[in-house]
């Protein structure tokens, strides 16, 4: 009886653990995949929030018709040229090296097992820290643009963790630009509305 008893408790915890890990892989499918989706769910729920609280005014569609379908697709080649050069040197070659560098540097001083996420996640966190203060220079730029800016780029050191991939990053970069200037078409500046379907006022900074 208590035989049976413990094999059954054992199905029962392999079961959970076949089902917990189907749920782990298919959240890093859909929320990690090489697809843009995930940059735009994200800038998508910036621009609720931000409209929510007040800060952002949705204004008028400015394009019609084939023109929408036309630029749409030419901005977002644009954007996906632009995430793969920048992805590849801030992402790639910048966050591998510091981390390699880091990593050595905590397995000399702490001795500690876990030196390599530690070096990988003090390397993401500087790397973010320093693309959020490149972004202040930007005109019009807020507070709440820069949190967005460092909480995206550590979602995208995250994807980076998780799939040991840089095509996540390139995609989810790709599609938060593509969103947030043409798609919501939020100005660069106070005084310089974007030139996509829909413009809004905000200071959101571009990535």
């Amino acid at each position: 009886m208590a035989a049976r008893t413990t094999s059954t408790l054992r199905s029962q915890i392999t079961c959970s653990r076949v089902r917990w890990a189907h749920v782990g892989q298919t959240l890093k499918r859909y929320l990690f995949g090489a697809n843009p989706k995930g940059g735009v769910i994200l800038i998508s729920l910036l621009v609720v929030l931000l409209w929510k609280s007040g800060l952002l005014i949705i204004e008028r569609q400015l394009i019609f018709g084939w023109d929408v379908l036309c630029y749409g697709v030419l901005w977002f080649f644009a954007f996906c040229l632009l995430g793969i050069f920048e992805e590849s040197i801030s992402h790639g070659f910048l966050l591998y090296t510091l981390t390699r560098g880091l990593t050595r540097f905590y397995r000399r001083v702490f001795q500690t097992r876990y030196s390599a996420t530690l070096g990988f996640w003090t390397s993401a966190a500087i790397l973010c820290l320093v693309f959020s203060f490149v972004h202040s220079g930007n005109p019009g730029e807020s507070p709440f643009g820069l949190a967005s800016v460092f909480l995206i780029g550590m979602f995208v050191c995250l994807s980076i963790w998780r799939t040991g991939s840089l095509w996540c990053a390139v995609g989810i970069h790709a599609a938060w630009d593509w969103g947030q200037s043409f798609l919501f078409g939020v100005a660069k500046r106070n005084d310089e509305p974007a030139s996509p379907p829909r413009h809004a006022s905000s200071g959101s900074g571009n990535s």
